[in-house]
């Protein structure tokens, strides 16, 4: 409802072409929308500047006869001549919520605000009117309760109920629960700003509550014990040992253990329903995806730890229907995230540089991991103590090889087929100089292998890039499949090096972005590829094979039997299976295709 209604209001029925000035960056933030204007047949454009925007329009705009969507930073009126053959116009939140307090609804997720409209029709409201509008409308949260309360408990459930929708909440949200909370709890008031923060404290809380039965906060409340155990079951609260003599005082608590395995099933078949739900739900949007895929992540992490072939083998079957699912979204709708913007969350590798630049922090870091997939993700969370950091997710470029995929990254678009990743340091000082930032304030550093970083930075530095390659050459030393690279992986993490990394940079004041070029995938050889066909194959890997040009390509396919389960991109094809170009049978750990676990990387900000 809420995409009809915005391109309602923008629409020209005379104009092929329409340069919007969107007052809230709702364009810019929400993926839905622009997979709407992209299905309806618009190229979509973001200009930040008069310049960018007569660029653009000279290179991509002018003497084309297909549509176009530019949309502006800034509320710059085009010169003459674009304005006489565009439709120009302005839109924000008061235009397609007119009767509702905007400041309310600003940075709210896009599936809030398409609730908003399904709404029964509603009066003008204040912004107190509005915040019980949607608390009681969206979140089904007794307002009138609520404010009636002098107990901290129904408040922090209510804050917990918005934080599991939103990663954030706005000001007015924010000012709202601190003023209400402020007379009731001083300390939770000033904690409330940031999920990380209120995670933390309840953590510490609940270890209190079960250890020494000394909390002040009642955990009992029936309201607030639904919000945290969701918390538990997605790992974003960690469950406390008990000894078995207190045990029976939390009999239906999935929040302590006595068994740390029986604990992690309570887990896993918790996890297990909400996938289950989400599945048959339907996964539509990019959106959809990026929420969905960090609890699948959980459930693979929660499996790996009750270490039993019956939970390994439940997450295998999810693994194939969750991978057919994406590789129809792949097919249908990969090629289009590339012209999102990464203002609101980079859907694409390509657009986290750009979410970077707009992080209100003077000093910022980024990471890339080469190689971790989300799984190890969760493994490196828990070890490095960042339970409460953000996990979210971007989709790698396919195929998911590093030359492309970590290019991508440092350069902050697409990158160049024709090169490796050899200049990404070029690359990602000439994004950010580009930005307007000096050369001199820009340094690149690659760690690993034991070796010490954190001696050779300059903290002077406003923007520092990481790489290190550890996690993928462990990946291709693997030779015992996904259990022996757990190993790996956790004992990579226990050395030390990334955990010194993040919490220098911390303390030094930086804002710290960690993310990866690829992930990958236990595979199954599937038997090599015919020798007959290697000299038309520019090069390969276990998932992937690249083609000169695409006459190559269609010869590729003439001289092998149709027993692969391809994808095409560019002058490439890509295993969308578990399968590999290796001996048949043979177990390996690789990259380079679409499978999600591949594809998909984590997003993390700390």
């Amino acid at each position: 409802m809420l995409k009809k209604k915005y391109h309602n209001s923008i629409a020209s029925t005379y104009k092929d072409v329409i340069i919007v000035y969107d007052r809230d960056q709702l364009l810019q933030s929400y993926p839905t929308l622009q997979e709407h204007f992209q299905n309806e047949g618009y190229n979509l454009h973001f200009c930040s500047s008069l310049l960018e925007l007569r660029v653009t329009y000279e290179l991509n705009v002018r003497h084309t006869n297909e549509k176009h969507l530019l949309a502006l930073a800034k509320p710059t009126l085009p010169l003459p001549d674009i304005l006489k053959e565009s439709y120009y116009t302005e839109v924000g939140l008061r235009d397609l919520f007119p009767k509702l307090d905007t400041e309310v609804l600003k940075g709210l997720s896009y599936r809030t605000l398409d609730n908003i409209l399904e709404l029964p029709n509603f009066d003008d409201k204040s912004r107190k009117k509005t915040i019980k509008f949607i608390l009681e409308g969206i979140y089904n949260i007794d307002f009138d309760s609520l404010i009636d309360s002098n107990n901290i408990e129904p408040w922090l459930a209510s804050l917990l109920n918005l934080y599991s929708h939103n990663a954030t909440l706005n000001e007015a949200f924010l000012t709202f629960f601190s003023n209400a909370i402020e007379p009731i709890d001083s300390d939770v008031s000033t904690l409330i700003g940031s999920k990380a923060d209120l995670l933390a404290f309840l953590q510490n809380e609940w270890r209190t509550h079960v250890q020494d039965d000394a909390s002040e906060i009642n955990f009992s409340h029936n309201l607030l014990t639904k919000e945290l155990t969701q918390l538990f079951i997605r790992g974003e609260l960690k469950p406390v040992e008990v000894s078995h003599a207190k045990e029976s005082n939390f009999e239906y608590s999935i929040g302590v253990y006595v068994d740390e395995k029986a604990s992690l099933k309570k887990s896993f078949a918790g996890l297990k329903e909400e996938i289950i739900k989400d599945l048959r739900s339907g996964l539509q949007t990019i959106d959809d995806w990026l929420n969905f895929l960090p609890s699948v992540s959980h459930l693979k992490y929660v499996a790996f730890k009750i270490d039993e072939d019956e939970y390994n083998d439940q997450v295998k079957g999810f693994e194939k229907k969750i991978n057919k699912q994406l590789q129809k979204f792949i097919d249908n709708h990969y090629t289009s995230l590339f012209t999102l913007s990464g203002k609101r969350h980079p859907a694409t590798v390509t657009r986290i540089l750009d979410y970077m630049h707009g992080i209100k922090s003077a000093k910022k870091a980024v990471i890339v991991i080469d190689g971790l997939n989300l799984w190890q993700w969760e493994l490196l969370r828990e070890n490095l103590n960042l339970k409460q950091a953000s996990h979210r997710v971007s989709l790698a470029w396919i195929p998911t090889i590093t030359a492309w995929s970590r290019q991508a990254i440092f350069k902050g678009s697409k990158p160049d087929l024709t090169q490796t990743n050899r200049n990404e340091e070029k690359l990602f000082k000439q994004y950010w100089m580009n930005k307007g930032v000096q050369k001199y304030q820009i340094e690149y550093y690659k760690f690993g292998n034991d070796k010490q970083i954190v001696n050779d930075i300059d903290f002077s530095k406003k923007i520092l890039g990481f790489v290190t390659n550890d996690i993928d050459e462990l990946m291709h030393g693997t030779v015992m499949g996904n259990q022996q690279f757990f190993q790996n992986t956790k004992q990579w993490a226990e050395n030390g090096l990334l955990k010194d990394l993040i919490t220098t940079l911390k303390a030094e004041g930086y804002q710290i972005l960690i993310t990866a070029d690829h992930g990958n995938i236990e595979a199954t050889g599937n038997g090599n590829l015919p020798r007959k066909t290697s000299k038309i194959v520019q090069s390969k890997g276990k998932r992937h094979i690249y083609f000169d040009n695409e006459d190559l390509k269609r010869a590729f396919f003439n001289q092998i039997e149709d027993e692969y389960e391809f994808g095409e991109m560019n002058n490439s094809l890509y295993l969308k299976d578990e399968t590999a170009f290796a001996v048949e049978g043979e177990t390996l750990v690789t990259h380079g295709g679409s499978h999600f676990w591949e594809v998909a990387v984590p997003f993390i900000e700390i």
